[in-house]
């Protein structure tokens, strides 16, 4: 037994074909499809046919997403999960970033605003506009410290 014919997939559809007693065949059909793997889902033009079907709904979801995006009266978490499943599909990955300590977030940010002034240098020919790269001192630090 397949594992598409055995587990119910919320949504998923029934299969079509009939049994020799004439009820309808008990099976889940394949994803796309309109019969189960022992009713001629396996058959090369059946499965082609279910994942043409498939594709046709590909722009009909992507429009509901986009509806979702652009509503403001939709919940920020389902907005954020059109956006996610959106970029999902389309090739960008989502990556969650890490919570960072005070400590390790100034080193990543110190680290991109050094890349930005490397970029812009080689843009600019070497010209920051008068703009001097002062490096943080100890003593901000040492503030902090004596704030806490």
């Amino acid at each position: 037994m397949t594992e598409t014919a055995a587990v119910a997939v919320p949504g998923a559809r029934r299969c079509r074909a009939r049994n020799r007693a004439g009820d309808q065949c008990g099976r889940y059909a394949i994803p796309g499809g309109v019969v189960c793997d022992r009713h001629g889902g396996r058959a090369p033009q059946v499965q082609r046919a279910a994942r043409l079907r498939l594709a046709e709904l590909v722009e009909p979801a992507i429009a509901v997403l986009a509806r979702l995006l652009a509503n403001p009266d939709v919940a920020p978490a389902v907005r954020l999960r059109a956006a996610v499943e959106i970029l999902d599909r389309t090739g960008y990955q989502v990556r969650a970033t890490p919570l960072l300590d005070g400590q390790d977030a100034r080193a990543v940010v110190k680290e991109q605003i050094l890349q930005l002034l490397a970029a812009r240098r080689v843009d600019a020919g070497d010209d920051l506009g008068g703009v001097d790269l002062i490096e943080p001192t100890d003593d901000i630090d040492d503030d902090e410290q004596e704030n806490q």
